[in-house]
């Protein structure tokens, strides 16, 4: 019979060789089954540890993740590069831009521009030169 020919796993034939095929087609079929192997998995440089039920679990982990907010799911950022989420904590290097709502703890390097309901709908702002009446000016 004819050596198969294949590219990846599932091009195998589970009954080849036959046992009519000479031995010197063995070698063919053994450089098929590596090659397809190599195919299958380019990435892999070592063995996996993992069960196929964890990997297959893990999987599915991956292929759940939203970037919705849904409570227990892996987070992934949409195709602008955000999320959304409840509540966040993290120690923030950057700006942050929208709304906050919440206590703030910590400390604040940066300027503030905004209205806060801590204060009676005042703006709140860090620029020292500010004299807008409607507005709380920290200063240092």
């Amino acid at each position: 019979m004819p050596l198969e020919t294949g590219t990846y796993i599932d091009s195998l034939v589970a009954t080849n060789p036959e046992t009519t095929d000479p031995l010197s087609q063995a070698d063919d079929h053994l450089q098929l089954i590596k090659s397809t192997l190599k195919a299958t998995f380019p990435y892999l440089t070592g063995a996996i540890s993992d069960s196929h039920t964890t990997i297959n679990t893990h999987m599915s982990t991956v292929g759940a993740a939203t970037d919705a907010n849904t409570v227990s799911t892996l987070v992934k950022r949409d195709a602008s590069g955000n999320f959304i989420a409840g509540n966040i904590t993290a120690a923030i290097t950057g700006n942050v831009t929208g709304d906050v709502t919440g206590d703030v703890t910590g400390n604040l390097t940066g300027d503030v521009t905004g209205t806060s309901t801590k204060w009676g709908g005042y703006n709140i702002s860090t620029d020292e030169s500010g004299t807008d009446a409607n507005t709380i000016y920290f200063r240092t």
